[in-house]
């Protein structure tokens, strides 16, 4: 299981970006050896302000429809894993 990073997001879904290609050639590289590629509710949240912020103050600029649409991309290519009111071990001394 690989939790992708907010940044890998953004990459792939923008295709000026000229690492576009690279991070999309990596995750295909990651279904093919079988991983399972997962996101959580914070990469959405990031996500979301990344997408919908102007180019010029380092966003996409996509509207709030193309945004939606890249959501339900994620949802169908990747493990979306719940947020959790505890981390495993809660109590532990850190």
């Amino acid at each position: 299981m690989i939790l992708l990073d907010t940044n890998l997001l953004g990459r792939i879904t923008d295709s000026r970006d000229i690492q576009c290609a690279a991070a999309r050639r990596a995750i295909h590289t990651l279904f093919a050896k079988g991983e399972r590629l997962v996101i959580v509710p914070q990469n959405l949240y990031e996500f979301w302000a990344i997408a919908t912020r102007m180019p010029g103050a380092n966003g996409l600029g996509l509207t709030v429809e193309h945004a939606s649409q890249w959501f339900g991309f994620f949802g169908r290519r990747f493990t979306l894993l719940p947020d959790v009111d505890a981390l495993p071990g809660d109590g532990m001394n850190w």
